[in-house]
């Protein structure tokens, strides 16, 4: 996903653009896991499966028709999935 795929997404174009990340491939990654005493960490991802998380897009939208709207030409852009979530408040 290198780049993200935003040249050409609309929500770069015209403003609703806030931050963007890639993450490397999950066989990278690391769980610290401190619920139950000292942090334990362990190889590999936390979830077993096919598919992962390659990068991250933070957007501004004003509603939720418009960021479906964007997901929808970044998918395309992108040749790929692209989950949509709101806010869980800030901070």
């Amino acid at each position: 996903m290198r780049g993200f795929c935003a040249e050409g997404v609309e929500s770069r174009r015209h403003g609703h653009w806030v931050f963007a990340g890639g993450l490397e491939s999950a066989t990278n990654a690391r769980v610290v896991n401190g619920q139950d005493g000292p942090p334990v960490v362990t190889d590999g991802p936390y979830l077993e499966s096919e598919e992962h998380l390659a990068g991250f897009w933070i957007i501004e939208a004003a509603d939720l028709d418009t960021a479906l709207r964007l997901a929808a030409e970044a998918s395309v852009a992108c040749r790929g999935k692209v989950e949509v979530r709101a806010f869980d408040g800030l901070g």
